[in-house]
């Protein structure tokens, strides 16, 4: 007998019973989340006043005021160790990280727990309770260090309540890294959102200081429900 072949069999059933995604979950759990973790955990920027100064020019240079929201729903997807949702006065906040309970845990300076709830979880996951539950959507630097990006949008995007703005800003490269394990095409990202049934209003490239949060460049989209700009449109 050929063990040589046998192997090969073997191994190959064995290849095709794992599906590579769950091997993509894997390294993205074991390289990817665990190197965001401990960035975050040794950061020096968000535990000091220079975020927040950093952050509020952020949000103004994309046009937002702090008393925007008040009373009203925010959904920050891919919220990280420090809201910078916060930026909006008297806003409910509902925090999407899957490093939420390590963050909490392990980090003295977060403050995931000053949400309305957080949901310690993969935003790539349908939460059903969000549901149209969303005023504004936050989607700030977060989609080209996830697993899929587009199952991402998939389950965020129905979040968005009929009148809701969803922004989303991310760096658009080719490179791939540990940290940015995926790369973005902006034409491709495009096509998504005609699929998902949004539409973009706004597009703001670069960011007040840097062309970018960690590479390539950053794009700011605004978008809405198609729904809701087609009811606008026939009056």
């Amino acid at each position: 007998m050929d063990f040589t072949v046998f192997y090969r069999r073997v191994l190959t059933k064995i290849v095709g019973f794992i599906k590579f995604t769950h091997l993509e979950n894997f390294f993205w759990i074991i390289f990817s989340q665990n190197k965001e973790y401990f960035g975050h955990k040794k950061d020096k920027w968000r535990k000091t006043s220079q975020f927040i100064k950093d952050n509020n020019k952020l949000f103004k240079y994309w046009g937002f005021c702090s008393d925007d929201y008040i009373n009203k729903t925010i959904i920050d997807v891919g919220a990280g160790s420090k809201l910078r949702t916060k930026f909006f006065k008297q806003a409910k906040i509902i925090a999407i990280e899957p490093l939420a309970n390590r963050f909490i845990k392990n980090i003295t300076w977060c403050d995931l727990t000053d949400s309305e709830k957080v949901y310690s979880t993969p935003a790539e996951f349908y939460i059903s309770d969000l549901k149209e539950k969303g005023d504004l959507i936050f989607c700030i630097n977060v989609l080209d260090h996830v697993k899929d990006y587009k199952q991402v949008l998939e389950s965020t995007i129905p979040y968005l309540n009929e009148q809701g703005i969803y922004v989303l800003s991310v760096d658009l490269h080719e490179a791939k890294t540990i940290e940015h394990p995926i790369s973005i095409n902006e034409e491709e990202l495009e096509k998504l959102f005609e699929c998902l049934g949004v539409n973009i209003f706004k597009k703001v490239k670069m960011l007040p200081d840097h062309p970018f949060f960690g590479q390539g460049e950053a794009v700011t989209y605004f978008l809405k429900r198609k729904d809701y700009l087609s009811k606008l449109n026939a009056f």
